[in-house]
């Protein structure tokens, strides 16, 4: 989910008293818990400059486990070819 100003905002007054980094994680969290079937919460994959990093199945762009694989396998064959 995309964390809004609001979020933020409703977040700064909690700060201390629950052990809150004040970033608006939780607030946004629960804005998407309690708003479930409806449009008020964006999602990455609703902002077209972060379509690249969502996905549903494998293989896309934002797998950060395949992503690393791949860039392993990439290293290592670079290494062998001297590439590195």
């Amino acid at each position: 989910m995309i964390i809004e100003e609001r979020d933020i905002a409703d977040e700064k007054g909690i700060v201390g008293k629950i052990a809150s980094t004040g970033r608006g994680s939780g607030a946004a969290s629960a804005r998407r818990i309690n708003s479930r079937g409806e449009k008020s919460t964006r999602l990455a994959r609703d902002i077209p400059e972060l379509a690249a990093y969502v996905g549903d199945t494998y293989p896309y762009r934002g797998s950060t486990t395949m992503q690393l694989a791949r860039l392993i396998r990439q290293r290592a064959a670079d290494r062998l070819v001297g590439v590195v």
